[in-house]
């Protein structure tokens, strides 16, 4: 909550000074131990974290904060799995038996970190 409410005040202070901002708050409503969670207790994966969603937003609204936007992950799903097969096919990814991971050139990832 104290990023959330950090970024509230950022915005406040860049719409004082005349900028027009927009706060987005991603909700992630779909996790690795959300998913475990829902096979243990036979509760489908998009019903579970409805309560602290909804908490989330309540208390955010309490603090204050007033996101333009709150997206959930689960309403993505489709985009993520578009750009995970679109970098396994330019082979930017690579599969493993965990998981998928974006490559990293080391000679890329120096010249980036320097700047």
């Amino acid at each position: 909550m104290r990023t959330f409410y950090f970024f509230s005040v950022v915005k406040r202070d860049f719409e004082f000074l005349g900028f027009k901002v927009n706060l987005l708050i991603n909700m992630t409503d779909i996790e690795d131990k959300i998913i475990d969670a829902s096979r243990r207790t036979c509760v489908p994966f998009v019903v579970l974290p409805q309560r602290y969603v909804s908490s989330c937003a309540s208390t955010l609204k309490a603090m204050g904060v007033n996101a333009e936007c709150m997206p959930k992950a689960t309403e993505y799903l489709a985009n993520m799995l578009h750009a995970t097969s679109a970098l396994l096919a330019s082979q930017n990814a690579y599969r493993r038996e965990d998981g998928i991971y974006c490559k990293v050139i080391a000679d890329k990832y120096f010249y980036l970190k320097k700047q």
